[in-house]
């Protein structure tokens, strides 16, 4: 018995001291904190582009835009699936992008707290307002994750687009806290010539039960009045994944979208 309870007594110190050593190694934590510090800019281009791609390619091969190109003129299966891979491409081109400006943002002069640098990061980085579109009547999943994201964080944001193809700047505003939302909303004044002033407003009220609904509408005045449209949009959204959806287009050439989308 005595050399048992010695046996004991041994193995115990022993499992002791290994518990001690597994919890206070000051090689690793040394290992730990300069792999922090050596996290890269292309790590962290990495990281976004996991982020990002899953995102950018849900919004362009989304089932509600797939049933648009197939209204208007018949299309034959060859021209669809040649679209299908043109959007697969740019989706590609745009992930890439989004995740090189998400990557700068963590430069040092992006992280100034000023106006300033507020500005700098919403124009570089914020890529989900881009897929803001007020005149178009289908479904979105990224620009229902802007607005997601609008409901957290500061409630104001502004920046410009100087390298779009339609360059603009935008404000966005949150009316209301995260607990009692009453109105999301974002403008945009699109930098065109000194002649022609084009706005266009997004709007979108969140209501109970995962319902939303929204509205947009472009206003041109100048020396081209013309252009003037208006959109009205109602989504449910359902906790196990689906999408139930309603667009409406008056002005030009008016359309009225339908869809339902679930997750099997």
């Amino acid at each position: 018995m005595s050399v048992g309870v010695i046996a004991l007594v041994v193995l115990g110190a022993r499992a002791g001291e290994q518990v001690y050593e597994l919890q206070y190694n000051p090689f690793v934590s040394q290992m730990d904190s300069s792999q922090s510090e050596s996290f890269t800019l292309w790590q962290r281009f990495k990281t976004a582009f996991n982020e990002q791609s899953d995102e950018v390619f849900a919004n362009s091969l989304y089932p509600f835009k797939i049933v648009t190109w197939s209204m208007g003129p018949p299309k034959t299966a060859m021209r669809l699936s040649d679209r299908s891979a043109k959007a697969a491409r740019g989706a590609l081109v745009k992930s890439i992008a989004y995740s090189a400006r998400e990557a700068a943002v963590s430069l040092p002069v992006m992280q100034v707290k000023s106006l300033f640098g507020d500005f700098l990061c919403n124009t570089v980085d914020e890529v989900d307002e881009e897929a803001v579109a007020p005149l178009d009547p289908s479904y979105r999943p990224t620009e229902s994750t802007w607005w997601k994201r609008m409901t957290e964080g500061g409630k104001l944001r502004y920046g410009v687009r100087p390298f779009s193809t339609a360059p603009y700047g935008f404000l966005s505003l949150r009316a209301g806290s995260a607990d009692q939302l009453l109105l999301l909303s974002d403008v945009r004044y699109y930098f065109r010539n000194f002649t022609d002033h084009k706005f266009e407003l997004a709007l979108t009220v969140p209501l109970r039960d995962g319902y939303s609904i929204g509205a947009g509408a472009a206003y041109q005045f100048g020396a081209n009045p013309d252009e003037k449209n208006l959109v009205l949009k109602l989504a449910k959204e359902f906790k196990g994944g689906g999408i139930l959806y309603l667009g409406l287009k008056t002005k030009k050439h008016p359309m009225l979208l339908a869809g339902l989308s679930v997750s099997w």
